[in-house]
């Protein structure tokens, strides 16, 4: 009974309620403004079949997913690549849910590629996938900077990474001198921090071994070792500060020894001291010893100083500097006999030291990855030193020099002993030689090899290379057409049958710093020329520079611009009625506005810039308007005799945006001008 009473109330309610909604009429349909909208789940996904946070694995696979089934044959033939590469597609599964994707050949690294699957592999719509392969793990950078000078005493030491999951990089860290400190991590860069500051005017060489590897990746690193020299104590230049230019000098026997110099300038004294080598032998260990330092360095070589002990001292004397054409020099008071010496040079407490030899056998070296060249002549009779003989250091016998004085010696790094590097700090090793010919001797040196001098030739430069593209400005979307040249120059050059352009943003400088490939192509090379088109992926307006790539090597590049510019309303010519004028001769510019199908701009003005004088002129019914100018005369005085006058024509219709033209004539300051030229027939010189 109790059952019953219950259910016929809720059947009572029920009807109630059915009869209020009644009453209030049908339900409104849903609102989208209202309600939010449901994103459709995708049919198909494409993922990394392992995760990489650096990028995608150049060599690795590919996992498609499908939430319906689908045919193998179809996906191949519905799957596209851009750039195009070719892949295996296999089927995972029997219910043809899950396909792998795997490149045939390794993707290139840290590069874009984007994976198109058309509907009709037996989906709804199109799909479309960007993944970047991720870059090699490499070091991007130190602070210090190899071979850098003047570093402060409170660096730290910091590697920068290309990726930021590398292990600890404390185990592969040595640095000398030996220094304590501790390690600290900030996103891809490593910091040591020195314990204490680092001692002054010191060089230090960091080594960072092989196999330091990512904890989340695959990579490791080779070893690598810089170097970088602290300031000095009291770094800055002391009043009467001074430098010599050079090392190591050569005189005749007929010149009084001189000595570049920089110093803070006046006309104070300096006091030298000149000191004689006992023989040849002596003379070229001295400037092993001095040239053994590093090329780079400041501090150390400015600390070096040679004990003149055991040294026959051949004057002292006082001398102040002499000025010739902007430079100083400093200037014995007389020529020195035939021998090898050491000057040194004194001023407030500091000191400097030249190697010089004072011959007659004059040389000249010219060096390149092959050999040396040497050519000698015995200034005292004027004529080549033939049949000279040129020994190693230690007496060996290097070759003889041929009728017109010219002998072939050894690279330096055989003569060194077959190290391309006996310095340890990326510095070619010098080469010394001690000629004779007849009573005359001189000892022969190659030079150093500053900075980017010594670095190793680069393989571009054994081909005839050039790059040319139509046209220095482009839209963001525009195709670039190019065309080039790459032609073997040398013996060991072989021909190339493919290279690679590339558009970057900003200079490459080849230091293992980032290049990110915003475009690239392949194109063909026949007959050693290539020509092509590269689409710009809707770039942002700025700069961009095309290079030419063979393997990983940049052969030529070329800028070029990116704006979004608008065809201008019309154009203007502007014509001279001569090529060429002396000052004060007169110049008339014919200019002509016309739309760009020939219809003349009447009523325009034209405003322009010539010389010193502006002005504004109205074109006619014709769009024609003259500018007249006449370049004032020069007045009397050396100078050079041809100049350039260009006139700069604007539209002055702002509203209607900038047109301008120029152009430009040759300007003859003067009608008179003074060549001397010389010819010499043997001994006979004539000056017309």
């Amino acid at each position: 009974m109790r059952i019953r009473q219950t259910v016929f109330s809720l059947s009572v309610a029920l009807v109630l309620i059915l009869t209020v909604l009644a009453a209030l009429g049908p339900a409104p349909a849903p609102s989208s403004a209202r309600l939010p909208v449901q994103a459709e789940a995708a049919e198909v996904t494409l993922e990394p079949a392992a995760f990489d946070p650096a990028g995608l694995d150049p060599s690795g696979e590919l996992v498609l997913t499908s939430r319906r089934p689908l045919a193998l044959a179809a996906v191949e033939a519905a799957l596209a690549v851009e750039p195009a590469v070719r892949v295996r597609i296999q089927q995972a599964d029997s219910e043809g849910t899950r396909f792998t994707i795997a490149p045939a050949a390794a993707l290139e690294p840290n590069r874009v590629y984007r994976f198109r699957l058309a509907r009709e592999a037996g989906l709804d719509r199109d799909y479309q996938w960007s993944f970047q392969t991720r870059a090699e793990f490499r070091l991007l950078g130190t602070v210090p900077a190899h071979q850098s000078t003047g570093v402060p005493v409170e660096t730290g030491i910091e590697f920068t990474f290309s990726h930021d999951d590398y292990e600890d990089p404390s185990a592969y860290f040595t640095i000398s001198p030996p220094v304590n400190g501790r390690w600290e991590r900030h996103k891809k860069t490593a910091v040591f921090v020195p314990r204490d500051p680092l001692q002054p005017g010191t060089i230090y060489t960091v080594t960072l071994k092989e196999g330091l590897g990512r904890t989340r990746g695959e990579g490791k690193l080779g070893a690598y070792t810089f170097a970088f020299e602290t300031a000095p104590a009291g770094s800055g230049s002391p009043v009467g500060w001074f430098q010599l230019a050079d090392e190591a000098a050569e005189f005749p026997t007929d010149t009084a020894p001189y000595f570049r110099m920089w110093d803070t300038g006046g006309a104070r004294e300096y006091a030298i001291a000149v000191y004689r080598y006992p023989d040849a032998a002596a003379y070229v260990a001295a400037l092993q010893e001095i040239l053994g330092l590093p090329a780079w360095s400041s501090a150390a070589r400015d600390r070096y100083h040679e004990s003149t002990g055991g040294l026959e001292a051949v004057a002292a004397f006082a001398a102040k500097p002499m000025e010739l054409e902007y430079d100083r020099y400093l200037v014995l008071p007389e020529p020195l006999p035939a021998g090898y010496y050491l000057a040194e040079v004194q001023r407030d407490g500091q000191v400097r030291q030249v190697h010089f030899q004072v011959t007659d056998l004059s040389y000249y070296l010219a060096e390149s990855t092959t050999g040396v060249l040497a050519w000698l002549n015995d200034l005292e009779t004027g004529r080549p030193a033939a049949g000279a003989v040129l020994r190693r250091p230690d007496g060996s016998t290097a070759a003889t020099a041929d009728q017109n004085g010219v002998a072939l010696l050894e690279p330096e790094a055989a003569v060194a002993g077959g190290s391309a590097d006996t310095s340890g700090d990326g510095e070619p090793p010098h080469g010394f030689w001690i000629a004779r010919s007849g009573t005359k001797e001189a000892v022969l040196h190659t030079g150093r090899s500053y900075g980017y001098w010594s670095a190793p030739e680069s393989r571009s430069e054994l081909y005839w290379r050039y790059l040319y593209l139509d046209r220095a400005i482009y839209k963001p979307t525009d195709t670039v057409h190019l065309w080039g040249i790459l032609h073997p120059r040398e013996p060991e050059a072989r021909p190339v049958d493919r290279v690679r352009v590339e558009v970057t943003r900003g200079w490459y400088w080849g230091d293992g710093s980032e290049r990110v490939v915003l475009a690239s192509a392949d194109l063909p090379v026949e007959r050693s020329s290539f020509i092509g088109g590269l689409t710009l992926p809707n770039l942002t307006p700025g700069t961009y520079q095309m290079g030419l790539w063979v393997g990983d090597e940049l052969f030529a590049s070329r800028w070029f611009e990116v704006a979004t510019y608008a065809k201008p309303v019309y154009q203007i010519d502007v014509t001279p009625d001569r090529e060429a004028l002396f000052a004060g001769e007169t110049v008339t510019f014919r200019v002509r506005a016309t739309f760009f199908e020939g219809t003349p701009v009447p009523d325009m003005q034209l405003n322009y810039r010539i010389g010193g004088d502006t002005g504004s002129v109205i074109t006619d019914a014709n769009g024609e308007a003259v500018i007249v100018y006449t370049p004032p005369k020069q007045p009397e005085s050396w100078g050079w005799w041809e100049s350039w006058l260009t006139l700069y024509v604007s539209g002055g219709e702002p509203e209607i945006g900038e047109v301008t033209a120029e152009r430009t004539v040759r300007l003859f300051s003067r009608d008179v001008m003074q060549r001397a030229e010389t010819m010499v027939v043997g001994d006979q010189v004539t000056v017309t």
